[in-house]
């Protein structure tokens, strides 16, 4: 967690603390007025439904309790903040001892002490698990804090944090209970055993990467039309080659597209990746730049982000824009292990998997919504029938997910592994041809190159 920057009477919440019982009318109205959309972590096994009007920060970062922050929700107009994270302990303990840590890590943290109003054990999501509320004070004014903490096994637990202004208290009270209420394990031991098992023929699909020379694997020239809403409203040009980066062969990827929306914005977007032939080393760029067109009362804006990585072994050193149009970096460093799929690799992988044969597999990888990494599993299902066009080649499908949570992208293939189609929820991506994209956005396209140029702004082919 980072430090974590009227009325329902006290009774119902204690009464909640103490048995897990059913919602009072009045917290039925907080959920329906309050409560936003339940939110899903894939990689991590968990659901919650948290406050609506909330900004989702995803960043993985080790927190002031020395445990991962997992996601954060910041509301937008009022200074709350939930937080979800993961705490490992060096020795076994309960769920109460765990909490018993948190009051006495805040009460050391304020000067002024931490008041505990609140302290209880109780199942949350069919797991041993506790809470408690305190008070305290800080320079920026009288603060509550609410806490669960959910035993995942002997040495895990998740814990989940929730600041608010003492004067919002009441609200709060009702809120985290029902928070915690909505909190689940969306991953069974069973699905827990079927993650493991992918994960070892996903480490070992990785180590025998070596043996095969991914330069005999290229997609080398491919254009993709991408369909929203029934809409043509972007391109993308992918192409792969072999190369040789700091005396060390492997594959480049690069891809350059465009994205044109209604109101006439347009995006940029060019990317380009390498791996090194036995995936010790490898490195990512990924640029976006969003273009505002002008109005009567302002100038055109141009704002870019941007996220690099360099791996090197077991580590992968970042620095990446925080926001859109931030003009400095933040660095970070990530430890990567024997199941990580290097960025590069990713769209190679439906070209090296046994496509004939149904099976799950699964890998680490790099998050750029999430700064981190993530679980990611790969479906194979094998041939589903001719490809379209009423052609006799067999097409495969291939389902990505984080985790084995839906939503899943599916990916059609061709009999090389060569993609050509892709549903990922509203979005439906197709190959196509240069003549089509010229005929579908080429005006558009030498106009936004055109700006750019202007404006004295790169665009590489």
């Amino acid at each position: 967690m980072r430090s974590a920057n009227r009325c329902l009477i006290t009774a119902t919440w204690f009464l909640i603390l103490a048995t897990g019982g059913a919602p009072s009318r009045a917290q039925e109205e907080v959920r329906r007025q309050l409560l936003g959309d339940r939110f899903v972590d894939g990689s991590f096994g968990f659901s919650i439904r948290p406050f609506a009007q909330a900004k989702i920060n995803q960043h993985k970062v080790r927190d002031e309790l020395d445990g991962y922050q997992l996601v954060e929700f910041v509301h937008l107009t009022r200074p709350w903040v939930l937080v979800v994270a993961l705490d490992r302990t060096n020795r076994s303990m309960r769920a109460a001892e765990s909490v018993d840590m948190l009051r006495a890590f805040w009460a050391k943290r304020f000067d002024t002490g931490v008041e505990t109003e609140k302290r209880a054990e109780r199942q949350i999501a069919a797991r041993p698990g506790a809470v408690w509320h305190g008070r305290y004070r800080e320079i920026s004014g009288d603060w509550s804090i609410f806490e669960a903490v959910v035993q995942i096994d002997a040495r895990e637990f998740f814990r989940i944090s929730f600041k608010v202004p003492r004067t919002d208290e009441d609200t709060a009270a009702a809120m985290f209970a029902i928070m915690v209420d909505s909190f689940e394990m969306v991953r069974s031991e069973v699905s827990s055993e079927i993650l493991d098992g992918a994960l070892q023929r996903g480490q070992e699909l990785l180590a025998r990467i070596p043996s095969i020379r991914l330069a005999e694997r290229l997609d080398a020239d491919a254009y993709m039309l991408m369909r929203r809403g029934g809409q043509d409203v972007g391109t993308a040009h992918i192409r792969e080659c072999a190369e040789t980066r700091n005396g060390k062969n492997g594959v480049r990827v690069s891809e350059r597209g465009w994205m044109f929306f209604p109101n006439g914005t347009y995006h940029y977007i060019r990317n380009d990746y390498f791996v090194s032939e036995d995936l010790m080393s490898g490195m990512f760029e990924m640029r976006v730049r969003v273009v505002t067109p002008a109005t009567e009362d302002r100038p055109i804006t141009v704002m870019d982000h941007v996220e690099r990585g360099i791996r090197e072994n077991d580590k992968l050193i970042l620095s990446y824009t925080e926001l859109m149009g931030d003009s400095s970096l933040t660095n970070d460093v990530l430890e990567v292990t024997g199941t990580y799929v290097p960025m590069a690799l990713q769209r190679m992988l439906p070209r090296i998997v046994p496509l004939d044969e149904p099976e799950l597999y699964a890998f680490s990888s790099y998050s750029s919504t999430r700064k981190g990494a993530v679980l990611r599993t790969l479906r194979v299902l094998g041939p589903i029938g001719p490809t379209a066009g009423g052609s006799d080649r067999i097409a495969y499908k291939v389902e990505d997910s984080e985790g084995m949570i839906p939503p899943a992208s599916e990916l059609f293939l061709d009999e090389r592994g060569f993609v050509f189609k892709v549903i990922a929820g509203g979005d439906t991506v197709l190959r196509t041809t240069p003549a089509e994209i010229e005929r579908l956005f080429g005006r558009r396209i030498r106009q936004a190159r055109e700006e750019l140029t202007r404006l004295g702004l790169e665009v590489e082919d």
